[in-house]
């Protein structure tokens, strides 16, 4: 078995001039948008985790995650959702091209005067084959972890700038 080496996108910007801080939000999010259609064609299921409200009410809810989850419920894809001890609700479906679309569509390149989140998506965890969360987004992106094997590396084909977002953290799994 490979050795999964974890990882975490650093997205701190301390970056006090507003346009300095815009460029680095969005290096951050063009690294984030790779790590994750990386791990979308990697992982072979998504589990999402959103509230009722998100998509009952999308205006007061996270309007994106009920959008995607709406989409992904219409899909021809098999879905399971359940609610958890948090009255959080869990969505897993397996990862096929409808779903991965969702996700694709949903990535902005640029930061848009309103919109200074990574991700539209609350909240979302892509799995392996063997159910073991490979690539988890929370807090909109914000929080971001991941394994990665050295083979992964090779294949993104990181230069030293995008490196340098990645914080490894003690944890490895063989």
């Amino acid at each position: 078995m490979q050795k999964l080496f974890n990882y975490r996108l650093d997205t701190s910007n301390l970056e006090e001039e507003e346009e300095k801080s815009e460029t680095q939000l969005q290096k951050i999010i063009r690294i984030w948008n790779q790590l994750t259609a990386y791990f979308l064609n990697k992982g072979t299921k998504i589990t999402i985790l959103y509230y009722e409200k998100d998509i009952i009410y999308p205006v007061e809810g996270y309007p994106s995650t009920g959008y995607g989850i709406k989409n992904i419920i219409s899909s021809k894809v098999q879905c399971k959702k359940e609610k958890n001890d948090d009255n959080i609700f869990e969505l897993t479906a397996n990862l096929n091209e409808s779903v991965k679309n969702v996700f694709l569509k949903s990535m902005v390149e640029e930061i848009e005067l309103d919109y200074e989140k990574i991700t539209p998506f609350f909240h979302f965890d892509i799995l392996n084959e063997n159910g073991f969360s490979i690539f988890t987004s929370q807090d909109y992106g914000d929080n971001t972890l991941m394994y990665l094997t050295e083979a992964d590396f090779k294949e993104l084909a990181f230069n030293k700038k995008q490196k340098d977002f990645l914080i490894s953290l003690p944890e490895i799994i063989e």
